[in-house]
C-alpha cells in the first residue's frame, strides 16, 4: 500500500486512511457520500480540510493470528 492523490479515493462510502498535506494530519476517515465531496473521521466529525492523500485501510487479523 501506498499513499494515492485523493482524486484517485473511491467515490463510495467507505473507510480509508487520509492524510492533509498542508496540516501534516492523518485521520481514518470515510467519504459520506459519493455524490458529495465531503470526509468524516471517526468520531463522525466532518474534516475541516479536505484530505490530499488516501491509502486503502489494512485487512483485519486473522482468526489464525490471534
Amino acid at each position: 500500500m501506498k499513499w494515492q492523490p485523493i482524486e484517485t479515493a473511491p467515490k463510495d462510502a467507505g473507510d480509508y486512511l487520509v492524510f492533509n498535506a498542508s496540516s501534516e494530519e492523518m485521520f481514518v476517515a470515510y467519504r459520506y457520500s459519493g455524490n458529495t465531496n465531503e470526509w468524516w473521521y471517526s468520531d463522525r466529525h466532518r474534516l475541516q480540510e479536505p484530505p490530499t492523500h488516501w491509502m486503502p485501510l489494512p485487512a483485519p487479523p486473522s482468526e489464525a493470528t490471534k
